[in-house]
């Protein structure tokens, strides 16, 4: 056994057990699943084996020896090495320097020696077949790529243990199958690896053991799946305590009111973004449309010149019959909900805490308000629980920041602050990135709540199992263009599927 965890247990005043009397040994050179709802304790685990987070009660074996991390550089002097779910990296240094970043060699007069630099990880890149342009900054690269360096920065450290947290949560289903390989290739070399997920269908497929947490508990695990195969119904079961899955409840209900429209949305291409061309796009109140593409194909430029924070070259965008087009973000965030794929830069402070953020976007708002502009404590704290009661988020204190609580559960308060507002126009952009199978669910039913009481959702997802169960109309891109739109009756998912990826219809 190469990591032993014994009675380990982590608790947050005044009253929640992040992980409770964990028991667990895990086998060197596997790859070991652990899943379980958001907040169940999975990244808190994980990240006491890295040192991010202390422990109070317990102990930790590393090669049967007591093991006690103080802070990350202590796990990586020991071989563990975390990937985040939110990458770790400076998009304005080039990928060498990020890799190399505090542990740059150094000449005999103690400069930076650039050309030793660039020889040590070009050398690894092409060890790993990663293909990384080792010269380009960050900034410029595919999610894919980006998890790539973050990857090849452990490799360089020659970490035995690697520990990714929610990896394929941002990747297409090519690039799942093409991360998938390179952890196999790990594990033939004698890695062992943690796999933090929701997905179950990728756990299922990867994991040689999986265990399964609930309220910071050990409810099961599983070992030698090969031989001992665990089916996805079993783990669910597992995971939220019944097998029963919550329904969708869906009704049809026609409308002709537009909510928003775009009319020859032109937008030129630069380094940093992919142009768009002539778009046009009605939705409709009681409508949820979607956009249907492989990651690249502008539709991320698409909500951004949406909610304003890029300024379209030429077109019409209207909101409720108001031209909106020259209208800026701060004034168009009045109307529009926005939930962004990206929760730590754009959807929140991650420094401020969970109660500041979860009215943030929305202070201004009357309802948050008394005499004289000033706050109004009651009313922002029964906003509050009944948020977190309603979305059922664990919280140890609202006092805190963000930041510590886990992916999942900032999801949820972005998403209860977003969703608590009458605004006409929903503008969702990966909404369920890192939620478990309940959350997904509860989320599903909360978009199409949305909808049924008059919203327009506009809905970008990577999941197109996720766009088919919800969108009235899909849409796909293409290279910067709507190349083809579906309703829900047409929906056809091999045809769409290949749209997607050629471009065109599959003839045969």
């Amino acid at each position: 056994m190469i990591l032993e965890i014994k009675n380990l247990s982590k608790f947050y005043p005044p009253n929640l057990w992040a992980v409770k009397n964990i028991n667990l040994s895990f086998e060197k050179g596997l790859i070991h699943a652990i899943i379980g709802e958001n907040g169940a304790g999975k990244s808190t685990l994980m990240k006491i084996c890295y040192g991010l987070i202390p422990f109070e009660e317990g102990e930790i074996l590393l090669n049967s020896q007591v093991f006690e991390p103080k802070n990350p550089q202590d796990a990586l002097k020991n071989g563990i090495g975390m990937v985040h779910q939110e990458f770790m990296l400076f998009d304005e240094l080039t990928v060498y320097e990020n890799i190399l970043l505090g542990y740059e060699p150094t000449s005999k007069l103690g400069l930076l020696d650039r050309k030793k630099m660039k020889d040590l990880i070009q050398q690894k890149n092409e060890q790993y077949n990663f293909n990384l342009n080792i010269e380009a900054p960050i900034k410029v690269l595919s999610v894919a790529a980006k998890q790539k360096v973050e990857l090849l920065k452990l490799l360089f450290l020659d970490s035995s243990i690697l520990i990714f947290d929610e990896p394929t949560s941002v990747l297409t289903p090519q690039e799942c199958k093409e991360f998938f390989e390179y952890l196999n290739i790990l594990k033939s070399q004698g890695k062992t690896i943690f796999y933090i997920g929701h997905k179950l269908e990728d756990v299922l497929q990867i994991s040689d053991t999986i265990s399964i947490l609930r309220k910071g508990t050990l409810i099961s695990h599983y070992t030698d799946l090969y031989k001992n195969p665990v089916s996805k119904k079993q783990l669910i079961a597992d995971m939220i305590d019944s097998q029963e899955s919550k329904l969708l409840k869906r009704q049809e209900i026609p409308s002709n009111t537009p909510i928003l429209s775009l009319e020859n949305i032109n937008l030129s291409p630069t380094d940093n973004y992919v142009g768009l061309k002539d778009i046009n796009i009605t939705i409709n109140k009681y409508e949820i449309t979607g956009i249907a593409a492989i990651e690249g194909h502008g539709q991320s430029e698409l909500v951004q010149v949406i909610i304003g924070a890029l300024p379209q070259h030429s077109g019409t965008i209207t909101l409720d019959t108001k031209d909106i087009s020259h209208q800026p973000l701060e004034k168009r965030r009045k109307n529009i909900s926005f939930v962004s794929p990206n929760r730590t830069l754009f959807s929140s402070c991650q420094i401020a805490s969970i109660l500041d953020n979860i009215i943030m976007g929305h202070h201004t708002s009357s309802m948050f308000h008394k005499f004289m502009g000033f706050f109004d404590k009651k009313k922002i704290i029964e906003f509050y629980t009944h948020s977190i009661k309603k979305y059922n988020i664990s919280i140890p204190d609202y006092h805190l920041p963000i930041s510590s609580l886990s992916g999942g559960n900032q999801q949820k308060i972005i998403l209860a602050r977003e969703s608590e507002n009458s605004n006409s126009l929903t503008v969702l952009e990966q909404p369920t990135r890192g939620l478990d199978v309940n959350s997904i669910s509860y989320i599903h039913n909360l978009i199409l709540e949305k909808r049924d009481k008059g919203s327009a959702v506009f809905l970008v997802s990577s999941d197109l199992d996720e766009l088919m169960v919800l969108c009235d109309t899909l849409l796909i891109m293409f290279d910067g263009a709507i190349i083809a739109s579906y309703k829900r009756s047409e929906f056809d998912l091999n045809k769409i599927g290949h749209k997607m990826l050629m471009g065109t219809t599959n003839e045969k």
